[in-house]
This record gives structure tokens, C-alpha cells and sequence, in this order.
């Protein structure tokens, strides 16, 4: 940190340079100063330096310069013998050193007003007086001037230390900026992880219930091309007997084998088992084309996305979560089209719909006489697309009601419920999505609404 600038410690600059030609002026100056030169001042007493020439003043004021020691003013004649006249040396002096206090001392006017112009130092840092000049007059003009050499000092020691403290305040600001981009950039690259952790977490929740949806239809998949393989087999043998027998006795030989191999059953059931075993097929495939699109980390950024199809995918996925204690039904509607981010919509539809279903177990219990139900639908409005998930369980109590996105916050018993899903979901709707996820009370169970800008506002 910079430390507190100090201008009130800086020494007050009284010393004072005179030039001029005449040594009864010089001796008369030193007169009129030494009561300020002997005197005991606060701050300590003035120096003064006489010089004969524009020249010398100049070398004097050098050494100076370079001694650390400058003149804080300078008694300058007008008129000198020499090449160089006071006008054309105080302006070298102001020139080596700006921060000089000239006065010029003239017998009359200034003579030649345009070259006057011409070399007539900066008017702030040159006062002309005429000769002859009062002693306390003189005392009084070294007196101001030399105090106000030293507030300017003080001003640019102030300025500069001012300057040093917004450089290292930029500097920190900088860094602080820097330090806010990479707390962001880590937040929300822990963020995607978290989205992805709580993807893999819910399907492997799922997992044992998808795994049960694929080996249903497998299972009937095989017994019916076991039925059929025999069923061929059958009909295989019945051709080689037709081929085989013969003579009068053929026609009743064939019905009884006919009737032994019971062809009328396969002729009326084997169609309709290989028809199951396609149907089977196709959902195995189905199930697994939902898994993949929810499970796939798909584009990170968005894209025109089909509402419907998210929630349509989503709701095979999730079968294994509600079947055993609802019915879900579907109500889409068609090119309900969002700018968003699909694998990301999967999950927060996911929560919604597992939500639900654990919401119905508190009400029917794990094995229910009677399911409850689920309705999911999707509608299209002028300027968002909405997602509503309805259920038959207990509701949502109006004293949490405000509560139920807060992250960890859940009405689960322990070990059911982590309180991570609607936090979730709620940040990839509101933040990541720019919609909006609330939830309304209704006469029996609750209803989700989840809403998202359509492609028009999106764009």
C-alpha cells in the first residue's frame, strides 16, 4: 500500500537569486533582505545569491538544480551590456527550471512591446516591478512568493503521491477484476460439473428401473421367438410328410399329423408372436435412443430445441421412477421450438417428473391398489413455450413454498433426498436459460410451470 503523502513535512524554499548589472543594486538588495536573512523565522531564515549577468544567474541556477538546492525565486534586471537581456534570460531560467518565481525589475516600461511579446515568460510564473522598489515592498513580494513556490511544491508532491495511490488502485482493480474473471470462469466450470454429477446421479438412480424396461420386452422378445422357432420347426415337418406320404391312406395320416402338431394353433398364434417380438424390438430401441439423448452431454451451447421431443425422451427415461405409483400422460404440443441447451432441459424435466412421482409414493405409498397421476404438457404461447408437470400427491405447503429452490432445502426424509434437484433445475431454467420455474398450488397435488422465451424472443 502507499503510504499517506506528507506535504505538510516538506521545508519552505527561501532561497532567492538576484541579477543585476549595478553593485549598489546588488548591495542595496542585500539591505533591504537581511532583516529576512539574519531573522529568525519559522521555517527557517532567507539565502540570498547576487549575480552580474543573465549568464551567471543561469550557471547559478544550474548548480542549483543539480545540488538538489533550487531557487524558489529570482530578482531579474530589465536591462544588461551583454548579448543576453533579462527578458531573454529569465525565459532560459524558466525554461531550465518551471517551477522559478521570476520578477522582472525595470527603471521604465517594457521597451519594445512586440519583442516583449515574444520573450515574455509564462504570466504565473512573471511579475514585473519598477524601480526603485520599497523595502517592504521587496520583503513582501519575497515573502508571497517564496510561500507560493512552496504550496505549489507541496501541490505536485500531493499530485504525484495522489497519482501513485489511483496507479496502484488501478492495479489492484485490476487484479481484483482478474481474480473475479477466474472465480467465475472456476464457478461456472464447477457448475457444469455439477449439472453433469446430478446427471449421472439420476441416471444411476434410474438405472435398476431402466434396466427393467429394457429386459420386459426382451424377455417376451425371446419366449416369442422361441415359440416361433418351434412353431417353424412344425411347419417344416408338416412339409416333408406332405411330401412323403402317399396313397389313399394320406389325407387322414396328414390330419392326424396335423392335429399333433397342432398347426391350426401355430397358423392362428405364430403372426402374432413374431408381431410382439417386433414391437418388443422397437421399444428395447426406443428405450435406448431416450437413454442416449438424455445421458449425452450433447452441444454446450444452444440451439433450436424441441420442447416436446425433450420431454417426450425424458419421460421414457424416467418410467422406471414413476410407474410402480402413477400414470403419466403426455399432452405435447407440436414444434414447441426454444433457443436452449436440450441435454440440459432433459435433466430439469427429469427433476420435475421424479419430484412428482416421489411427491405421489407420500400420498399411495410404495405399492399402491390405486396409481396416481401424472400429467406433463407442453404449450405454446405468443412469447414463451411452457412445461407444466401436474400431480396427484400431497401438494406444496404454502409456508416453504419459498423455499423449495433454495439448494439443500427438502421435506425428504434423510437418505431420500439431497434437496440439489429443483436447485438445479431452477438454475438451468432461470440462469442458464433466462425463463422462469414456479410452482403453483392447486385443489389436489401441485403444478410445475416451467416456462422458456420462444425462438422469436430467444433470437
Amino acid at each position: 500500500m502507499v503510504t499517506p503523502c506528507a506535504t505538510s513535512t516538506l521545508p519552505n524554499n527561501r532561497r532567492v537569486l538576484v541579477i543585476d548589472d549595478e553593485p549598489s543594486v546588488l548591495r542595496a538588495y542585500q539591505r533591504t533582505m537581511r532583516p529576512l536573512v539574519d531573522a529568525d523565522l519559522a521555517g527557517g531564515p532567507f539565502e540570498l545569491c547576487c549575480q552580474a549577468s543573465p549568464e551567471a544567474g543561469i550557471e547559478a541556477l544550474r548548480e542549483a538544480l543539480e545540488a538538489g538546492r533550487p531557487f524558489a525565486l529570482a530578482f531579474v534586471d530589465q536591462c544588461f551590456p551583454g548579448p543576453m537581456d533579462g527578458l531573454e534570460g529569465a525565459a532560459r531560467m524558466l525554461e531550465l527550471d518551471p517551477n522559478l518565481e521570476v520578477v522582472m525589475v525595470t527603471a521604465a516600461h517594457l521597451t519594445d512591446a512586440a519583442t516583449a511579446d515574444v520573450k515574455m515568460p509564462p504570466r504565473e510564473r512573471f511579475l514585473v516591478l519598477k524601480k526603485p522598489l520599497e523595502a517592504a515592498e521587496l520583503r513582501a513580494c519575497a515573502r508571497s512568493l517564496t510561500h507560493k513556490w512552496t504550496l505549489r511544491r507541496a501541490a505536485q508532491v500531493k499530485l504525484a503521491c495522489l497519482d501513485a495511490k489511483l496507479a496502484e488502485r488501478v492495479l489492484e482493480l485490476e487484479q481484483a477484476n482478474q481474480e473475479l474473471r477466474a472465480e467465475r470462469a472456476a464457478r461456472e466450470c464447477a457448475q457444469t460439473e455439477l449439472l453433469r454429477a446430478q446427471k449421472l446421479e439420476a441416471v444411476g438412480r434410474l438405472a435398476s428401473g431402466i434396466a427393467h424396461e429394457i429386459n420386459t420386452p426382451a424377455q417376451f422378445v425371446a419366449d416369442n421367438l422361441s415359440f416361433a422357432r418351434q412353431g417353424v420347426s412344425r411347419l417344416i415337418e408338416m412339409l416333408h410328410a406332405h411330401r412323403e406320404i402317399g396313397g389313399p391312406q394320406a389325407d387322414k395320416e396328414l390330419a392326424k399329423l396335423r392335429r399333433k402338431l397342432k398347426l391350426d394353433y401355430l397358423e392362428r398364434e405364430l403372426p402374432a408372436s413374431l408381431t410382439q417380438a417386433v414391437e418388443g424390438i422397437e421399444r428395447v430401441g426406443g428405450l435406448v435412443r431416450a437413454m442416449k439423448e438424455f445421458a449425452h452431454p450433447g452441444q454446450s451451447s444452444k440451439a433450436m430445441t424441441d420442447l416436446s421431443a425433450c420431454v417426450s425422451s425424458t419421460a421414457i427415461v424416467a418410467r422406471g421412477s414413476y410407474k410402480g405409483v402413477a400414470e403419466l400422460e403426455l399432452d405435447l404440443a407440436p414444434n414447441a421450438m426454444v433457443m436452449a441447451v436440450a441435454a440440459e432441459l432433459n435433466q430439469a424435466i427429469l427433476v420435475l417428473i421424479v419430484n412428482a412421482a416421489q411427491a405421489i409414493t407420500e400420498v399411495v405409498g410404495p405399492e399402491p391398489e390405486r396409481k396416481g397421476r401424472i400429467l406433463v404438457s407442453t404449450s405454446c404461447h405468443e412469447h414463451v413455450v411452457r412445461v407444466v408437470v401436474e400431480d396427484s400427491g400431497p401438494g406444496v405447503d404454502e409456508a416453504i413454498e419459498d423455499r423449495i429452490f433454495d439448494p439443500f432445502f427438502t421435506t425428504r426424509e434423510v437418505g431420500c433426498g439431497s434437496g440439489q434437484g429443483l436447485a438445479i433445475a431452477h438454475n438451468i431454467v432461470t440462469q442458464r436459460h433466462a425463463g422462469r420455474l414456479y410452482v403453483e398450488r392447486t385443489d389436489a397435488g401441485a403444478r410445475f410451470v416451467l416456462e422458456l422465451p420462444r425462438r422469436e424472443v430467444a433470437a
